[in-house]
């Protein structure tokens, strides 16, 4: 078996999995509370143990390994910068946690891109249309005219009448899991708790995104670099395979 072109293809692999995931954190260096996701890298089995005893190695090949294959990707759910707009209904939470919005088939998601809307049947809504949800998890209504909104999440009317209260829960990474659109579904097994008393409810302002452009294309260069490294190595193996085939296989 040639080793360095099984070395190379798996390299190769793993690079441009890593390409896409860094392409689509640049596409949302602008998109609020984005939050970047990184591709992880883990050892390849050697052939032999890869493929069993159905293929032969050499001790000296094996102590090189089998170059690495792409991991499962994390993402770093660090808050980003605060940023401010004005807009009464523009919503940033300083601390962990999430807004709980419910989408147009009645699926409870999470989300930190609290850039809301009023739809016009007066309910607070997301960009998407997605229904912003109470503590008590049914949507928001808004009364006509402006609104307080409170650090604890409390919604006042114009003449300081009670609305509600905006449903602000925490998640561990390990129970969020990415839906699109920016929203999170909630995988853990009970329901997603309240949020600290600490995390405190922006009124005027919204998070930006959690990616730096700047460092972001840099590892874009850098991965389309060892892509391009890896290709040249496929090609130049399979070259010595065709030499080896068509001039030493002819004297032989």
């Amino acid at each position: 078996m040639n080793y360095g072109l099984w070395m190379s293809a798996a390299g190769l692999g793993s690079q441009m999995h890593r390409q896409d995931v860094l392409a689509n954190n640049l596409a949302n260096s602008q998109t609020t509370a984005f939050k970047p996701d990184f591709a992880q890298t883990v050892e390849r089995p050697t052939a032999r143990e890869e493929f069993g005893q159905l293929v032969s190695s050499q001790d000296l090949l094996e102590q090189l390994g089998g170059g690495v294959l792409s991991g499962q990707s994390w993402t770093d759910y660090s808050q980003g910068a605060l940023e401010q707009t004005g807009n009464d209904l523009d919503l940033a939470l300083d601390g962990p946690g999430f807004f709980m919005v419910r989408d147009e088939e009645g699926q409870d998601k999470l989300t930190r891109a609290g850039v809301f809307q009023r739809s016009r049947d007066g309910h607070l809504v997301d960009g998407d249309g997605n229904k912003v949800l109470a503590s008590r998890g049914r949507p928001i209504k808004l009364p006509e005219g402006g609104i307080v909104i409170g650090k604890d999440g409390t919604i006042q009317g114009d003449q300081g009448r009670t609305i509600g209260q905006l449903a602000v829960v925490q998640a561990n990474a390990s129970e969020l899991r990415k839906a699109g659109d920016n929203l999170y579904d909630f995988i853990g097994k009970d329901k997603p708790k309240g949020a600290a008393s600490s995390t405190q409810v922006q009124q005027g302002w919204t998070e930006a995104s959690g990616i730096d452009p700047v460092i972001e294309m840099s590892r874009l260069i850098d991965s389309s670099r060892a892509i391009q490294a890896n290709s040249r190595l496929i090609g130049i193996h399979d070259e010595i395979m065709n030499l080896t085939i068509n001039r030493l296989g002819a004297i032989a």
